[in-house]
């Protein structure tokens, strides 16, 4: 069971403006909708094949949440989450550390705008929802079989890093010099390093087993040294004391 209660995070309402792209899935999920004036809605794939028609619209839904770095994505059910499908993007202006990320593969129940200002990552959908409250939900998680990565930057520069995740895309992050990131949810595929001006450094791929001497078993997680020349694998102990 989850603990003895729920959580409840507000946030002030927020909004950006970005290009938005075509729509690319149609989900289906678990839904309590209202629309500013009351109007209900039937169903989330309402929303997301009249998106214009929301657009700046109140809307409740519930979800299993896959969160990981600055990526917030709910899914209508258990098998879903695990295949990748059927996902709906939520705006949380995660800029640093994600508050969220304690809530990954958990049941929640959130409210937001819709806004499709807001471009979802690789065009998921037409639009996005602007969190404004969530809530922890008495419901089973799913359990958690995510591998992780921690990225150490050894170039002497601020690069950037696009690094493959199970849902299929590529989630990008910058590390400054000297310093490494957050374990950050990944899986096997195509890495890549460039510098801010957007010229690549170095590529290489992702390909793992957990009887790796790579792989701490304890947090599930890899360690990665990235220089200008290579993505080099660290031992865990080696890597103890990365900041």
């Amino acid at each position: 069971m989850l603990g003895d209660g729920s959580s409840d995070i507000r946030l002030n309402r927020m909004r950006m403006n970005r290009d938005s792209r075509p729509l690319c899935i149609s989900v289906a999920l678990a839904l309590l909708a209202a629309t500013a004036n009351g109007i209900p809605a039937s169903d989330f794939e309402q929303i997301v094949k009249n998106a214009k028609k929301f657009n700046g619209k109140r809307v409740t839904l519930v979800g299993l949440a896959e969160i990981g770095g600055s990526e917030f994505f709910l899914y209508p059910d258990v098998q879903s989450a695990k295949r990748g499908e059927n996902a709906i993007f939520v705006y949380a202006n995660i800029l640093n550390e994600n508050p969220y990320e304690k809530f990954n593969n958990h049941w929640l129940r959130i409210t937001g705008i819709v806004d499709t200002g807001i471009r979802p990552p690789l065009g998921v959908g037409e639009c996005s929802i602007v969190l404004e409250q969530l809530k922890l939900l008495r419901r089973h998680p799913i359990r958690d079989n995510s591998v992780r990565a921690v990225f150490q930057n050894s170039t002497g520069q601020t690069i950037d890093i696009k690094i493959p995740t199970p849902n299929g895309y590529s989630y990008a992050m910058r590390i400054p010099a000297e310093s490494a990131t957050r374990p950050t949810i990944i899986s096997n595929g195509e890495l890549r390093v460039s510098k801010r001006s957007g010229e690549t450094i170095v590529k290489g791929t992702l390909r793992w087993g957990t009887d790796d001497k790579y792989f701490d078993h304890n947090s599930r997680t890899f360690y990665y040294r990235i220089s200008n020349r290579r993505i080099t694998p660290v031992l865990p102990r080696e890597a103890k004391n990365w900041k």
